[in-house]
């Protein structure tokens, strides 16, 4: 759920955020009583009694009280007037809580349903390393790094200058010029064994219009598909006309396409969506290294100049 009445913004930040709780408790349990609020907040039972007339005050039509319960329910003409419903940010702390990431207490859910969650190996990643990378982003500076590359049996030392972070939907990058290759690359944090002295960025982080260009991604249902597979893949994406736009940034492309098998030729059943513009997308991607290297070169042009 998410802030959707700009009367909340009006109130006390206190009383906004157990209002906002009421209204979070009703969508998602239907039901909220005194109790719920003084535990959550830690206000007295009059307080807690108080919050909830104001709610009924403001929402009077989303909100009755049950005798017999001695509850207080969702109305059946409930319509929310703090929060605006969305369904994926409550699924995201469900399996969140489920793996461990997010303790149940830094979230408003009461009772939990019943959660699993697939096992994922998690990748270790030092906090002293990802310190020293903001500290680098934040200031605008080169940092060394010794960096374990699966292409080389031992880790190495290089400086880098890291200008973004980036998470391709299983781990995280650094986005950084990379001196060494006089390009700007991507760095897999949990690689990053150690990290050691700063010095002066080289490059402006402007120059890497992967990063900084975007590219839409045009998807429809696999052809191959039977007409009902994809009318349902149609309402699940929730397309228009068939097709699912995706923006990106170009540098996040290539992993948005491996993420959804689009660079694979699998059974339909495997490969639900397909690519339908393929060369658009190749063409930006070159499009923004060419620019990257033009300004690079303009860069090195005006140094020469300059002396």
């Amino acid at each position: 759920m998410e802030e959707n009445n700009p009367q909340g913004r009006g109130l006390r930040w206190n009383i906004a955020q157990r209002l906002e709780f009421i209204e979070f408790r009703l969508v998602w349990e239907g039901r909220v009583n005194r109790s719920d609020i003084a535990d959550r907040f830690g206000v007295t039972l009059q307080q807690a009694s108080a919050d909830l007339a104001l709610y009924e005050s403001t929402a009077p039509t989303n909100i009755a009280y049950d005798r017999n319960a001695k509850t207080f329910l969702a109305a059946r003409s409930f319509v929310p007037h703090f929060l605006r419903e969305v369904s994926d940010r409550q699924l995201l702390q469900l399996s969140s809580i489920a793996a461990g990431l997010v303790e149940r207490e830094d979230t408003w859910f009461g009772e939990l349903p019943p959660v699993g969650v697939l096992p994922v190996p998690q990748r270790s990643v030092s906090t002293k390393v990802v310190r020293s990378i903001l500290e680098a982003i934040r200031n605008r500076a080169a940092v060394e790094i010794e960096y374990q590359s699966l292409k080389r049996p031992d880790a190495i030392r290089r400086m880098v200058e890291p200008h973004a972070l980036a998470h391709n939907g299983i781990r995280w990058h650094i986005r950084a010029w990379c001196p060494k290759n006089n390009a700007f690359r991507d760095f897999v944090l949990s690689r990053i064994t150690g990290t050691g002295e700063f010095a002066p960025r080289t490059v402006d982080p402007l120059f890497d219009r992967e990063w900084f260009d975007e590219i839409e991604l045009l998807l429809a249902p696999n052809p191959a598909l039977s007409d009902g597979a994809r009318r349902s893949l149609v309402k699940e994406y929730g397309m228009t006309r068939g097709r699912l736009r995706l923006v990106t940034r170009v540098a996040l492309a290539f992993y948005l396409i491996q993420h959804l098998n689009l660079d694979l030729d699998l059974p339909p059943e495997r490969q639900q969506l397909v690519l339908l513009n393929k060369e658009a997308v190749d063409k930006a991607c070159k499009d923004a290294l060419a620019a990257c290297s033009s300004a690079l070169a303009g860069r090195d042009a005006q140094s020469r100049s300059d002396e």
